[in-house]
């Protein structure tokens, strides 16, 4: 986690808020002053974690954390006084936003990003399997629709075309992706 973005409506706030945020040793903590401005800064730039201290100035604070949590790789905390915490959080816990109450202590704080972090982590490792597997997805259907096309023009077996394929990918020293891509194209145009 290195970017940061706070959110309050008081100067107070946000300075506890830096407070807190110091000790994760993050390069770059930005903050903003309402919603409308937190949204600006958002539409330029991509942050590892926003932190809403509730309330703002022109709204709560939920629906801001709620859609930086669903639009946003970002970990969202709303900041939220006590009383309120458990309605809060029925509402944003669906968005992945975490609530902690206030006062806020700075270990429940760090322990909070620490495991917002964690998760993060793990989120980019799953994104990054999905589009491996997505990647291979595709290269199926393409080379599906390649052995269809030698089946249909050159009158090949299913077990002709799957081996005429691999077997010019390696003599061609390629990807099966390519070998299907020109099949497709000399055969289809």
């Amino acid at each position: 986690m290195e970017t940061a973005l706070i959110v309050s409506s008081t100067d107070a706030g946000i300075k506890a808020l830096f407070g807190l945020l110091k000790d994760l040793h993050l390069s770059d903590v930005q903050f903003a002053m309402n919603s409308g401005e937190a949204r600006r800064r958002l539409a330029g730039q991509s942050y590892d974690l926003a932190v809403i201290n509730t309330p703002l100035r022109d709204e709560f604070g939920n629906d801001l954390a709620c859609r930086i949590a669903e639009t946003t790789l970002a970990g969202v905390v709303l900041l939220v006084k006590a009383e309120h915490a458990a309605q809060i959080d029925a509402k944003v816990q669906p968005s992945g936003v975490f609530v902690l109450e206030k006062p806020v202590s700075r270990s429940m704080f760090q322990y909070t990003v620490r495991m917002m972090d964690a998760m993060e982590h793990r989120l980019r490792l799953l994104k990054r399997e999905n589009k491996r597997l997505q990647g291979k997805i595709e290269e199926i259907r393409l080379v599906d629709r390649a052995k269809l096309v030698l089946m249909e023009c050159l009158k090949m077996s299913e077990e002709s075309a799957h081996y005429y394929i691999e077997h010019q990918a390696m003599n061609m020293r390629c990807t099966k992706t390519e070998i299907a891509q020109s099949v497709i194209r000399t055969y289809k145009n």
